[in-house]
């Protein structure tokens, strides 16, 4: 992937579904947080989908 007439965000996103099978709803919840830089590598955080606005509600019941 070392077209340089493709946006670096979009090369980034067609690894991560093709290389990690992640599905672009959660490429798109990444953010800038999600990515590290440890010594001279870049890593991608691929760990679970952080909790959306209804999970953040407490059961009604019970």
């Amino acid at each position: 992937m070392a077209h340089d007439d493709i946006p670096l965000q979009y090369r980034v996103a067609a690894v991560l579904v093709l290389r990690y099978a992640q599905p672009l709803t959660r490429i798109a919840q990444h953010t800038i947080d999600d990515v590290l830089q440890a010594d001279d590598e870049g890593l991608v955080r691929l760990g679970s989908p952080r909790p959306g606005p209804s999970q953040h509600l407490s059961p009604a019941c019970c």
